[in-house]
């Protein structure tokens, strides 16, 4: 079956997009919310080796996401993100103020740039 004849134009096909990639960027904002929430909280040890794995998890997700739907500038933040957090020693850098902030920072411009995002694309 051919897309002609499931009645799918390339007008059809952009909305489609547009509407992926908007659920998506929304997605991006409460992952980067609930990874800043769990920094924050200063988790143990086994905690923490727990907690960077879901972040490097997710930063690589993300990356590879963004790339997918062609939003460059969230891809380049996480693959340079992801740079960062595999040079970590985690179970003593989680607990090293200056490394919480940074990934809080790297937290807040994927966020930021998520939001400049969304708001480029015509409704």
């Amino acid at each position: 079956m051919t897309l002609a004849a499931l009645n799918v134009t390339p007008d059809t096909r952009y909305e489609r997009l547009t509407e992926l990639r908007l659920s998506y960027i929304e997605d991006i904002m409460l992952k980067c919310d609930f990874l800043s929430n769990a920094v924050i909280e200063k988790y143990s040890s086994d905690e923490n080796r727990m907690l960077f794995q879901e972040i490097c998890r997710v930063i690589h997700s993300m990356k590879g996401t963004a790339a997918m739907y062609d939003i460059s500038m969230i891809s380049a933040i996480c693959h340079r993100f992801e740079d960062y957090l595999l040079g970590r020693d985690i179970v003593k850098d989680m607990n090293n103020d200056k490394i919480v902030d940074r990934i809080l920072q790297y937290l807040d411009l994927i966020s930021l740039s998520a939001i400049v995002e969304k708001h480029s694309i015509p409704a």
